[in-house]
């Protein structure tokens, strides 16, 4: 079979989870990924000195083993024994797509995010996560980084995992974590894009009152953010402080229905406070850069 035939291969890894999930009879949430290892006849070993999260291998007889790294966290665990399940999916194919595509190279970055796509329908299966996406939307008012964290609590699976999960759900939405010393960086993004945007900080964005609050505080404004431009983009955002030095943010185009329930501690009141003329440090290097609106 061409995985990269006429149907998208996106497709072809997501019609092939949702196939074992049939066949397996799996209730969920949460769905265990051993479950689907079982019926495909896939041994899986945890070793708390692998080298790797986790290691597909092909035995003699034929058959898959699978090796975990036993000192990951339970949901990392999940993660990557579903996301070697699924480089077990088309096998044979994507073997002959690397040796054709990719010469000497030991990694497929085009693979890896195939088997991540096929690793979250199996965890996360898009007729189960898309009703509680939606019953959790109306419950917050909007999709907030508490939501997140009670969906990622639901499907015992990484909140970066859960973020990466709902924008591909919701094409017009972003999740940034944020790190703060001596500025506010973003460490992590989904979509990647976003990766490289800088924080106005104006002292009422809703990343810096986050950073100022509680944990459980969640805080709402329209921020300003700089990206590979000079232009500002302004978005409405939902910020929520994890830890001491992070927070994660749940962007979304301007006018967003961000109406505020029981969970918003904080003053819910947008900010539209204008990005005033600072200095901070690119994201990339040690370089300096100033930005005004």
């Amino acid at each position: 079979m061409d995985i990269y035939g006429r149907t998208p291969p996106d497709q072809l890894f997501k019609e092939k989870a949702n196939e074992i999930i049939r066949v397996t009879k799996i209730k969920g949430p949460p769905f265990d990924p051993h479950v689907y290892a079982e019926y495909l006849g896939i041994e899986v070993i945890q070793d708390k000195d692998a080298p790797f999260d986790g290691t597909l291998r092909m035995l003699t007889s034929g058959r898959f083993l699978i090796l975990l790294n036993a000192s990951a966290s339970e949901e990392r665990k999940r993660f990557t024994l579903a996301h070697e399940i699924a480089h077990t999916f088309y096998y044979d194919d994507l073997k002959l797509h690397m040796e054709r595509h990719c010469g000497a190279a030991i990694f497929d970055s085009e693979e890896e995010r195939l088997c991540d796509i096929g690793a979250a329908e199996l965890l996360m299966p898009s007729a189960y996560f898309g009703r509680d996406l939606k019953e959790g939307r109306k419950t917050e008012g909007s999709v907030t980084p508490q939501l997140i964290r009670t969906l990622a609590l639901r499907y015992q699976v990484s909140m970066q995992a859960t973020c990466v999960r709902t924008v591909s759900i919701i094409k017009s939405m972003a999740c940034i974590y944020w790190s703060k010393s001596h500025s506010i960086n973003s460490d992590w993004a989904t979509p990647s894009k976003y990766r490289n945007l800088v924080i106005c900080t104006t002292g009422k964005s809703s990343v810096e009152r986050a950073f100022r609050g509680q944990p459980s505080d969640t805080v709402i404004a329209n921020d300003t953010y700089y990206g590979g431009g000079d232009r500002p983009m302004r978005r409405a955002t939902v910020s929520q402080k994890l830890g001491r030095d992070t927070v994660l943010s749940v962007i979304q185009p301007l006018g967003a229905r961000l109406k505020p329930s029981g969970s918003f501690t904080p003053s819910t009141q947008v900010d539209t406070s204008l990005c005033q003329p600072q200095v901070q440090y690119s994201l990339f290097s040690n370089r300096k850069i100033r930005v005004s609106p």
